[in-house]
């Protein structure tokens, strides 16, 4: 249940703030009426699949200002690695209102597609005026089928397949093996149980693949991602009549992939 309890108006201040950006540009940005101040760059380091928030300071000259903008990860061959079309503030915020002189700051959180190789990218606005530069730190990535004891071949969802697995006793220790047929937009997590006859867990791991240093965002489409898993049994317990489930889920929103009819593909 909700309640009104009051209302408020927000106006623009009568002086702007005074801006701090992290880099100064003052370049004017081709099509879009609009001259960057300069920018903020949340990390100087990425990994495929990560996120980086990218803020932009604007300001609005005499013509009229574009209320959108194109901006490009460039590589240093100069080739796109990946673009996007952003607001340039917030999809609803009301530019037509805007007065020239004044500043705004817009933020991007922008995440890194898996596939990206490792090496030095530039951020363009209109394919011509720089917002810095970026390293990117790709994983080692083994795009050669790897041993696995059974092959399963099972699909998670539309794009991430269970290839196979190995699996040793005495520690109990679960080798996945991953892969993609694409990008995956979100950042699952796997689940292995070991259940009993009656489907109660007795032992179990949960986290992201590869002990927490493979997200599902940074794979690259046809890599093979290898998934360690030691599961510790209670004391005393036979290994008789169990059995082991395995799933992926959206940590956000607890929904699992579906995997033949099920939610979980157990082995």
């Amino acid at each position: 249940p909700t309640a009104v309890i009051g209302q408020i108006v927000v106006d623009a201040p009568d002086e702007a703030a005074p801006l701090n950006p992290q880099f100064v540009s003052g370049e004017s940005v081709p099509g879009t009426g609009l001259t960057l101040l300069g920018y903020n760059l949340g990390r100087e380091t990425m990994a495929p699949g990560q996120e980086i928030l990218l803020t932009l300071f604007w300001q609005r000259g005499a013509d009229p200002a574009a209320d959108s903008f194109d901006l490009q990860l460039v590589d240093d061959g100069g080739e796109t690695a990946q673009s996007w079309r952003l607001p340039v503030t917030r999809a609803d915020y009301a530019l037509p209102g805007w007065q020239p002189g004044p500043p705004l700051r817009g933020q991007c959180l922008l995440r890194f597609r898996g596939g990206l190789d490792s090496g030095s990218y530039e951020f363009l606005l209109q394919d011509e005026v720089s917002a810095g530069q970026i390293a990117v730190d790709a994983p080692d990535r083994t795009f050669d089928t790897p041993e696995m004891a059974v092959v399963v071949k099972q699909m998670f969802g539309d794009h991430i397949e269970l290839a196979g697995y190995s699996l040793a006793m005495e520690p109990l220790q679960l080798e996945l093996i991953w892969s993609a047929n694409d990008e995956v937009a979100k950042n699952y997590h796997v689940f292995v149980h070991l259940v009993d006859e009656n489907g109660q867990i007795v032992a179990q791991t949960d986290g992201q693949p590869a002990n927490w240093t493979r997200p599902t965002t940074g794979w690259a489409p046809g890599e093979y991602i290898a998934d360690a898993h030691a599961l510790t049994l209670p004391q005393g317990l036979s290994i008789d009549n169990l059995r082991l489930r395995v799933g992926l889920y959206d940590p956000d929103s607890g929904e699992r992939l579906p995997v033949d009819g099920s939610d979980f593909a157990t082995l």
